[in-house]
């Protein structure tokens, strides 16, 4: 499968968010300067795809599914340092200093894409109890393709990995589990 340019994706979400008349929801870009302080407070250099996403949003309102926000340039440092102070460095630590938090649950969870030397670019999820997963789903197989799929559910109005956009009553865009009502994945 081909997958979109992250750019393409933004569009294809801007155009979303846009007719929803949503448009607050996405944050201007990240300055130059603002993509340079991330990466000397946290030492990493950015993966490129995640400064390819604060180019467009330096953070945003708008949830990535099935319900995690992307993360403008000082959020990301506090995401880093908070994990990096509650889990630790070691061998065996839930939280590794090349671990680049680029989307938060609201709570104590992220999505990260490790930087260590080897990796192969996958979107992980760190939970608020310490957890790392990975998602067989093809949405996480890194920021292009999350940013991809999700642009394509939110074109067709489909599912991604058993959820599906919807805008409710309250006028906020969300993801609706669609698991739990019976629809066959």
């Amino acid at each position: 499968m081909d997958l979109r340019p992250i750019s393409e994706s933004w569009r294809s979400i801007e155009r979303w968010v846009h007719e929803r008349e949503r448009t607050d929801s996405l944050a201007a870009p990240a300055t130059p300067q603002e993509i340079e302080t991330v990466q000397e407070r946290i030492a990493v250099q950015l993966p490129p795809e995640i400064v390819e996403l604060l180019k467009r949003h330096n953070g945003s309102t708008f949830p990535f599914p099935p319900f995690y926000l992307l993360l403008g340039t000082q959020e990301i440092i506090l995401k880093f340092e908070t994990k990096r102070s509650a889990w630790g460095e070691s061998t065996f630590a839930p939280w590794s200093r090349h671990w680049v938090p680029f989307a938060s649950d609201g709570s104590a969870g992220a999505l990260y894409v490790d930087t260590a030397p080897g990796s192969d670019g996958r979107v992980h999820e760190h939970t608020r109890e310490g957890d790392s997963t990975l998602s067989s789903h093809p949405m996480w197989t890194s920021i292009t393709a999350l940013m991809h799929h999700t642009a394509e559910a939110l074109d067709r109005v489909e599912q991604i990995d058993g959820y599906r956009p919807y805008q409710g009553d309250d006028d906020l865009i969300d993801w609706e589990d669609v698991t739990d009502d019976g629809e066959e994945l």
